[in-house]
């Protein structure tokens, strides 16, 4: 009897320390799939090596408890069924970790390659700055803009990278989507020097109250990065576009954009 009493006292603790564990298992499990939400490919590795040592550990206590239980005084059914439950949940966000940790490598894979079939091509983005050289754009740059409503003025700048402005002109008052055309002379009349520019619109209603403006800029692709994160961004001329800030592509024979 001495040993079924050292088993019984031993089996106290563990029930708690089995149930306290699988607590804590279901909670790291909630915990991990929030975060995988809105973290990425790191992230879910992260969590899912979290997740991994509390399931093992859980395995281990429920074992251990299950070989010193007390054979006439077995763990009540309820209990056990309880520990069984969260056992399960453990294992299946364990494998939804690892399902979803797949879906990330795999976006990040079909990003990458769509990414680099953009390389060498013309591009619209979004955005105001755009890069211009004289020599090799002779006939100007269309730039684009989308006023979300009708205005009564519409002020446009071209501001060079220290802040000055070169040119300017009146804009387009319809709502919707509006373009023009910059032939890369200032208001003088000189041809601006090769450089990195930004458009500015300041489109105002009849209350002298500010419309919103979309812009969108002309680009050539001449690479692209992978952040730690796996987002995608392209190099379009110096600038650092999100492969999702793209709005039209073109071959390099094209006059679009």
């Amino acid at each position: 009897m001495s040993t079924i009493n050292s088993s019984t006292s031993y089996t106290t603790p563990t029930t708690n320390a089995t149930t306290s564990n699988a607590s804590n298992s279901s909670t790291s499990s909630s915990g991990s799939s929030g975060s995988s939400g809105s973290s990425g490919a790191g992230g879910l590795i992260s969590n899912s090596s979290s997740l991994q040592q509390n399931y093992s550990e859980f395995l281990t206590l429920l074992t251990t408890q299950l070989q010193h239980q007390d054979p006439t005084s077995p763990m009540d059914t309820a209990q056990f069924t309880s520990q069984l439950v969260s056992f399960s949940q453990v294992e299946q966000q364990l494998q939804t970790n690892s399902d979803l940790n797949k879906l990330v490598t795999a976006s990040n894979n079909n990003q990458a390659t769509l990414a680099l079939n953009y390389i060498g091509k013309n591009v619209t983005v979004q955005g105001n700055t755009f890069d211009f050289n004289p020599a090799t754009q002779k006939s100007g740059v269309t730039l684009s803009y989308n006023l979300a409503s009708a205005a009564t003025t519409n002020d446009i700048s071209i501001v060079d990278s220290s802040g000055n402005v070169v040119y300017s002109t009146q804009g387009s008052l319809n709502q919707g989507q509006n373009s023009f055309t910059w032939n890369g002379l200032d208001n003088n009349g000189n041809p601006v020097p090769a450089g990195t520019y930004t458009l500015q619109v300041n489109a105002q209603d009849a209350n002298k109250t500010a419309i919103n403006a979309t812009t969108q800029v002309p680009g050539t692709v001449t690479g692209m990065q992978t952040a730690s994160d796996g987002t995608v961004s392209l190099q379009v001329g110096s600038q650092s576009v999100p492969l999702s800030g793209v709005t039209a592509a073109y071959l390099p024979s094209s006059t679009g954009g």
